[in-house]
C-alpha cells in the first residue's frame, strides 16, 4: 500500500474518528440503462484504462474511487478530505441515474448537504481524485487514507464485495527466516509469485507433477489484461494453458509456490529444479534480464535440489 497525495494536499495517516452522518440513509434508486448522458443526472461508465479494466469513471472519464470504511454509505470523508477527494454529486431531487454499458452495480444516494446528494456504488459512497489531473488515470489507487484504504470501483460489480478494485499483480515485501525481499510481485492475496529461469520467453518446462508444486497464476481464456497495483513495472502478457491463460511478466510465465503457507513468505526463493531456478519477481524489472531476484534461499536449507 502507499500513502499519496497532490504535492499541495497534507499528508493524512492513520485513522480519523469521525461520527456517520445521521442522515446519510442509503436509498436506492431507480436506473436507467443508457450509452450517453440524460437530463436526470451524470452518466456513470466502464472505461478501460492503463493497467486496469472496467473502472467506473463519471462523464467527465475521471476515475471514480471509494473508501473502504465507507461501505453502507457510513461517510468519513469530511471538510479538508472533500478538497483532495471531490465527491460525485447530485442534486436532491435526482431520482435517477444514467449507466453507461457495462455498469451493473446498484446505484444509491447518501444526503451532503440541504441540496445535495452523493451517488453511491453498491453502498460505496463514490468520489473523484485531485490527484488524477486527467482523463483515465489511477492515481488514487490504493492510498491509505482517512481510516481506510482509497481503491478504484469495479464497474461490473454487482456486490459490495466485489465493487473495490483488487489488483492482480501487487508490489510487496516477503520475508523468511533466512532473508527479507523487498520490492517483489504477488498477488491479490500477497501470496509472492516466483519465475523460472528456463522458462525465460514462454517455453514452458513446469508441467505434470510440477504444476502441484508451482501452481501457475491463470486468468481465463476471454482476459485480455489485468490490473497491476502502482510499483509493477513489467509487461504483462499470457500464455495458454489449457482451457485458460497464464500470466507472464517479461515474458516468463507466473506461478505461485505450495511450500508458501501464507502471505508474504519466500521459500521458493532460489529452489534449483524443474531445469533451471526458481526465483522471486522484481517489480520494477521492465527487461526478462532483470525479471528474476537475485540472492539464496530465503529460509534454505533444502530438502530437494535438482530436477524432480
Amino acid at each position: 500500500m502507499r500513502d499519496r497525495s497532490p504535492h499541495s494536499a497534507p499528508r493524512r495517516l492513520g485513522l480519523r474518528v469521525t461520527a456517520c452522518v445521521g442522515a446519510a440513509a442509503l436509498a436506492a434508486v431507480p436506473i436507467v440503462a443508457a450509452t450517453s448522458a440524460g437530463a436526470a443526472g451524470p452518466t456513470l461508465k466502464s472505461a478501460n484504462i492503463p493497467n486496469y479494466t472496467g473502472v467506473l469513471e463519471n462523464a467527465m472519464s475521471r476515475t471514480l474511487y471509494a473508501l473502504s470504511i465507507e461501505r453502507g454509505a457510513k461517510i468519513h470523508c469530511k471538510t479538508a478530505c472533500l478538497s483532495i477527494w471531490p465527491p460525485l454529486l447530485v442534486k436532491s431531487s435526482v431520482t435517477t441515474i444514467t449507466l453507461g454499458k457495462g455498469v451493473k452495480g446498484k446505484i444509491g444516494f447518501v444526503k451532503r448537504s440541504a441540496t445535495t446528494k452523493q451517488v453511491t456504488f453498491n453502498s460505496y459512497p463514490v468520489y473523484t481524485y485531485a490527484g488524477d489531473t486527467g482523463p483515465n488515470q489511477s492515481m488514487g489507487e490504493q492510498i491509505v487514507a482517512d481510516g481506510g484504504i482509497w481503491r478504484m470501483v469495479h464497474a461490473n460489480a454487482r456486490t459490495a464485495a466485489a465493487t473495490p478494485y483488487l489488483p492482480i499483480l501487487n508490489k510487496g515485501t516477503s520475508k523468511g527466516t533466512a532473508a527479507t525481499y523487498a520490492g517483489v510481485v504477488q498477488n491479490t492475496a500477497s501470496r509472492s509469485l516466483y519465475v523460472l529461469s528456463a522458462e525465460n520467453g514462454g517455453s514452458i518446462h513446469c508441467s505434470a507433477g510440477c504444476l502441484s508444486i508451482w501452481p501457475p497464476l491463470m486468468v481465463t481464456s476471454t482476459t485480455t489484461s489485468i490490473a497491476m497495483g502502482q510499483g509493477v513495472a513489467g509487461t504483462v502478457g499470457f500464455i495458454t494453458r489449457g482451457t485458460g491463460k497464464q500470466v507472464t511478466i517479461n515474458s516468463y510465465p507466473v506461478y505461485t509456490y505450495s511450500g508458501d503457507t501464507g502471505a508474504a513468505q519466500c521459500n521458493g526463493q532460489h529452489i534449483v529444479a524443474d531445469g533451471g531456478t526458481w526465483t522471486l519477481i522484481n517489480a520494477s524489472a521492465t527487461t526478462s534480464g532483470t525479471t528474476q531476484v537475485s540472492g539464496t534461499a530465503c529460509n534454505g536449507p533444502w530438502g530437494y535440489i535438482g530436477a524432480r
